[in-house]
């Protein structure tokens, strides 16, 4: 192999174990945000329009990391997970789905089954959480 791409394929690696660990970083923050409701004092009617207007995320990449920060709050477990790549944003917030379904539907979870349930997708892509989620809402 050639070594200035094993080399920058090194670097990228590094950067992408970076990019996860500023990702639960910043959960961590909106968590603090959140749970202070400090987007009330400057102005923003929720956490997610300071997410989109204060902090410039799209409105997908705002939920998707609104989703995953509220549930690592029930399920502190999950920070990790998502820091060493078993588990991405977009398979945690499809999780969240789920279990918003199901609270709506008179499902609700106890601590270990939402990690137990959310543990079940490591590893996963967000289509094959989909599909697994659906066979377990079957």
């Amino acid at each position: 192999m050639n070594t200035k791409f094993q080399s920058v394929i090194e670097e990228l690696k590094r950067a992408v174990a970076e990019e996860r660990k500023l990702t639960t970083r910043i959960l961590a923050l909106l968590r603090q945000v959140d749970d202070g409701r400090w987007y009330l004092d400057l102005g923003y009617s929720s956490l997610f329009d300071f997410a989109v207007r204060e902090l410039g995320y799209a409105h997908d990449a705002a939920h998707r990391r609104i989703s995953a920060m509220r549930l690592v709050r029930d399920v502190p477990q999950l920070e990790g997970k998502i820091e060493t790549g078993a588990l991405s944003l977009s398979v945690v917030c499809e999780a969240t789905k789920f279990l918003r379904a199901e609270k709506k539907a008179g499902i609700v979870r106890g601590l270990e089954e939402k990690r137990g349930l959310v543990m079940g997708l490591e590893g996963l892509s967000k289509r094959d959480a989909e599909r697994a989620l659906l066979q377990k809402a079957a």
